[in-house]
This record gives structure tokens, C-alpha cells and sequence, in this order.
């Protein structure tokens, strides 16, 4: 089925949750509003019937084949009492100019913003945005114009670093994904098998056909440290939380690429606004699908296809001036299924775990036969299958080995960060560790529910590559996984998977040292876990907290 009719599909399904329209919609407006350099980009307005002036809701997209969506959800709004409209960015369907990813959204964005303060039909103005156009809001953020009361960004955060790598591991299924898919190129059936191209900066010209500079910027500036992510836009995107100067409301999914960059946004925003604003995680993919498969999910409070649900109640309970959400932390807690407010995730109740191994301690990392991603959280382009908190089938491969915990003798609730520290060593002067915290139920079934990667070169949040380890000396590896609310069950053990690859949730490490896009030679090794000397620490909620 079309991806665009299917979303249209679940949010006519959906819209029975919101509150049902009072209005018809009534005029509709074409405006090519004109930007700095005299650039015109497509925008759309529909009003309520009757309605000449009143509250704007309005968004910016890239993605022209969803305009049917943004035409819906401007429908939608309009039909409950709101001016709604849409613009696609720049060089995008109907707009002027030349599209390039990011680049002109700050200006555009701004213009745009100054265009309708002078609009006499907006009275005040509510910014939403999803994705790609979540991150066309945060660009503005040091440019609001009075008018502007609100924001509501989904599923996007302001730590673009963080977003393409972890720890010097990049992330292909959400960044080389959404290059071919965004390159303008008929060759979309590349990938994944594209990943594995040697060397990879040449991917984009021998493959695709086509070169794409502001996607060999991110394969090449791999140092967190690089100006190329301090400076420029990815350095202002950074500050954006820090500059936003009204409520905003943040939605997340905890399988969702995008929730390490949020929570870093929501804990830089300034405090005079955070205890205003609101941050809903929800157990979802991009998207806002479900991504659990553990448990069934039976509160659909907060159900939201595309964003659309959260977006208007929110802004609707804005403007209207009723309280929707409590301001803080509201996640959604895996195995209880149940909404709990938190003011913070990490409530300092931390517990130290001993692992144990019943078979070999040791795993082959051979390049030219990775580990298959199978459940993840910064997945965008597998298939729904695959991403999120899915099963996991246990069995002998000398690519993996499985660490666990004693049975667990009392339900434990995980609030916030995990962290698997474990003394590796390998054959390699460089290789990738991914760790995969995984809960196997007392009947045996095993599911993910958090994963982290890095490389020895990056180990331990370094900022810049190390190229100091000696092959076969033992070395301290420290992995802080992302925020999570799971459940755990009496008579659970917690296990650990440890392997060298999880692609194409991750790139496929060469075990050779240096610039991973531009290497062409691989090496088979073996890598070995120090059981002894590994453990886990778990941030446990205080039951009380949780009544």
C-alpha cells in the first residue's frame, strides 16, 4: 500500500480521539511567499468557514509526497475552529530554489515567521512540526516573533552529532537510508546492500551515480569535536533549546533515532520554560507506531499517527487555556502499560549487577558477514519488523556471545540510563562492540529493550578518536545506553548480548584503524569479553513513585 494513503488511512481511524469538529472548513489560501534572497516557497492556508482572523497552526515539511497529509491536517484543524496552514521547504514540490538538506531552513523558516506576524488574519500563532519538519521549528527558536505562543516538535531533537553517530559508529539506517531516499535518484532499491561498499565515501558516485557533498560531510567528520558539528548549523541547532522563549511541547518515542537528541533538548531548555513545557515518550518507532512487541499495549491515551493527535490536543488545550498534560516527563512504562509523570528519569536509585557467561567468552568479527539488526532504537528504513523492542531468537553463532544475570527475585523498574561496562580485548588495533540489554521472560521468550555501540578508537563517549590500543590488551569499555521505562518481571533474568556488528542499524567496522568511509581492506578477528570484570549498573524507580 502507498505509505502516504496508509497514513491517511490510520489518521481517519485515529481522529475519534480528539475532540470532533464544530466548524466547516471554509476558505483557502495560496500564498508564494517570497524569502530574502527573492526565492518563493509554496504555503497554504485553510480557514474555518466564517472565520477571517484567529489562531495560525502551522508547519514546514521537505517531503512533497505527504502534502496530502499536511492538506488533511490543515482540514482537520480548520474544522475545529483553527486558521491551519503548510509550507514545503525550499526547492521542494511547487517551491522555488534548490533543495539542499538543512542548509536554508533557519532563514526560510524566519521569513516565513516574519511574513505572517504581518498577517492581519493571525491574531497568535502555534508552530508543530514532525521529523524533518520538527527540526525546520527548532531552526527559529532565537527568532521568534511575538506572535508566536507555542511549539509543538515531534519526533526531532538538536544533538545532530549524537543523531549520526554513537561512540564513532554510524548510523545507516536512518542516515544513508534517508540519502537515497532524499538524493533525488531513481535507485532507492540500493539499499541496504549499498552499506556495505568499500570504501564507503565513494558509494554515493559509484552506486547511486551521483555525488552527494552534504552526505560525504557526515561519513567524513566523524570527531564529535569537529567543527563541522560545533560550528555552522549543526553548533546552532545545539543552542536552538536554550533560546526558546515559550511552552513547547516535545513528543518522543523510545525506539525512535531521535530520543537522545530530545532529552538532550529538553534538559537544555532554559528552567523558566521547561516547567511550563511538557515531554511525552510514548512506546513508539518514528512515526509514532507501536515498537513494542513484549507486551500488549491496552492504554491508547496517547495514540497519535503522524503526530497529528498529540499535536492538537496540545495546541487546543493551549489556546484554549486547559491544562492537557502536568508539565514534566510523561512516559509511557513498558510492562505496566501505564503513563507516569516523572520530573526527572534518573532518580538515583542505581544497582550494580555481576554477569555471567555459560558458554565461550569469545566472538569472530568477520566483515564480510555482520550480525543482522533484529529490534533496535535508531532504525528508520528496516522494516517495522525489525525495529523497535522485538523478539529475539537465542541461539549458537560465534559471531554473538550472551552475558546474564542471576534470576531476578523481585519485579525491578529500570528509569533512565543503563550502563554495560565490560573489559574487552581483540585481535584488532580498532573494532566496533555492540551491546544488546535484552530481558528473557520466564517462559524462555527474549526481547530487546535497549542497544548500545562503540568502537575501541571511541570508547567511553571519547569525543575524538584514540588510536592507542594494543591488540590483546585488555580495555575498559563503558556504554551509557538511552533513557528507557521497562518493567522488569520477577523470575527474569537480564541478559547481554556482545558482538562486533548490528547492521544496518550500524556501519559494518573493517577491524583496521582510521577514517571508517574511506577504508577498502578488512581483517577477520576474534574479540573476547572479561566476564569477571564486567557488570551492569541499573537506575531503579522508587516503587512509592510509581503508585
Amino acid at each position: 500500500m502507498d505509505k502516504c494513503k496508509e497514513i491517511l488511512e490510520q489518521l481517519n481511524r485515529e481522529i475519534r480521539r480528539i475532540r470532533k469538529a464544530d466548524l466547516k472548513a471554509g476558505k483557502e489560501k495560496t500564498v508564494m511567499i517570497p524569502m530574502r534572497d527573492g526565492v518563493k516557497l509554496f504555503t497554504r492556508f485553510i480557514f474555518p468557514e466564517g472565520v477571517t482572523k484567529g489562531i495560525v497552526t502551522f508547519q514546514r515539511s521537505c517531503y512533497a509526497f505527504q502534502t496530502p497529509i499536511f492538506e488533511w491536517m490543515a482540514y482537520q484543524m480548520a474544522c475545529r475552529g483553527y486558521i491551519s496552514g503548510y509550507q514545503l521547504c525550499r526547492g521542494i514540490g511547487q517551491s522555488q530554489g534548490q533543495w539542499e538538506p538543512f542548509v536554508n531552513e533557519k532563514n526560510d523558516g524566519l521569513d516565513t515567521l516574519y511574513w505572517l506576524e504581518q498577517q492581519d488574519f493571525a491574531e497568535q500563532i502555534g508552530l508543530y512540526g514532525l521529523s524533518y519538519g520538527g527540526y525546520t521549528q527548532w531552526f527559529v527558536t532565537d527568532g521568534l516573533t511575538p506572535k508566536v505562543k507555542t511549539m509543538v516538535i515531534i519526533q526531532a531533537g538538536t544533538d545532530r552529532y549524537r543523531s549520526a553517530y554513537t561512540n564513532g559508529c554510524f548510523r545507516h539506517d536512518v542516515y544513508t537510508g534517508w540519502a537515497v531516499e532524499n538524493a533525488k535518484t531513481e535507485k532507492k532499491e540500493i539499499y541496504p546492500d549499498c552499506c556495505l561498499y568499500r570504501p564507503f565515501l565513494k558509494m554515493d558516485e559509484a552506486v547511486m551515480g551521483k555525488r552527494l557533498s552534504w552526505f560525504r560531510d557526515w561519513l567524513l567528520h566523524v570527531d564529535e569535536k569537529d567543527t563541522y558539528w560545533t560550528e555552522g548549523i549543526w553548533g546552532d541547532l545545539k543552542k536552538t533549546a536554550e533560546k526558546i522563549s515559550v511552552p513547547v511541547f516535545l513528543t518522543g518515542g523510545w525506539y525512535d533515532h531521535h530520543l537522545e537528541g530530545m532529552f538532550y533538548a529538553w534538559n537544555h531548555l532554559k528552567e523558566s520554560v521547561r516547567e511550563k513545557s511538557v515531554f511525552l515518550i510514548g512506546p513508539w518507532i518514528h512515526g509514532m507506531e507501536n515498537g513494542v512487541d513484549a507486551y500488549d499495549i491496552d492504554d491508547h491515551t496517547h495514540d497519535s499517527p503522524f503526530g497529528f493527535n498529540e499535536a492538537f490536543r496540545f495546541l487546543d488545550s493551549f489556546f484554549c487555556k486547559r491544562e492537557y498534560l502536568k508539565p514534566g516527563i510523561t512516559g509511557y512504562m513498558i510492562g505496566k502499560d501505564k503513563w507516569m509523570h516523572k520530573d526527572t528519569l534518573q532518580e538515583g536509585n542505581i544497582r550494580t549487577f555481576g554477569l555471567f557467561c555459560n558458554g565461550s567468552n569469545k566472538f569472530i568479527h568477520n566483515p564480510d558477514n555482520p550480525v543482522k539488526a533484529k529490534g533496535a532504537e535508531s532504525m528508520l528504513y528496516a522494516p517495522p519488523t525489525d525495529r523497535g523492542s522485538k523478539r529475539q531468537e537465542i541461539k549458537e553463532d560465534n559471531r554473538i556471545i550472551y552475558l546474564h544475570t542471576k534470576e531476578l527475585e523481585e519485579p525491578l523498574t529500570i528509569c533512565g540510563s543503563v550502563k554495560v561496562s565490560l573489559e574487552i580485548e581483540s585481535e584488532a588495533s580498532d573494532t566496533m562492540i555492540i551491546v544488546k540489554l535484552l530481558e528473557e521472560f520466564q517462559n524462555g521468550e527474549v526481547y530487546n529493550i535497549r542497544t548500545g555501540a562503540s568502537t575501541i578508537g571511541y570508547r567511553n563517549q571519547a569525543k575524538e578518536r584514540v588510536d592507542d590500543y594494543i591488540p590483546g590488551m585488555p580495555v575498559r569499555m563503558e556504554f551509557q545506553l538511552w533513557p528507557i521505562m521497562w518493567a522488569l518481571q520477577k523470575g527474569s533474568k537480564i541478559r547481554v548480548s556482545v558482538s562486533s556488528s548490528n547492521f544496518p542499524e550500524f556501519h559494518v567496522h573493517t577491524n583496521m584503524q582510521g577514517s571508517w568511509s574511506m577504508q577498502d581492506k578488512i581483517k577477520t578477528v576474534v574479540n573476547k569479553v572479561n566476564v569477571e570484570n564486567s557488570f551492569l549498573e541499573l537506575p531503579l524507580s522508587d516503587r512509592k513513585n510509581e503508585e
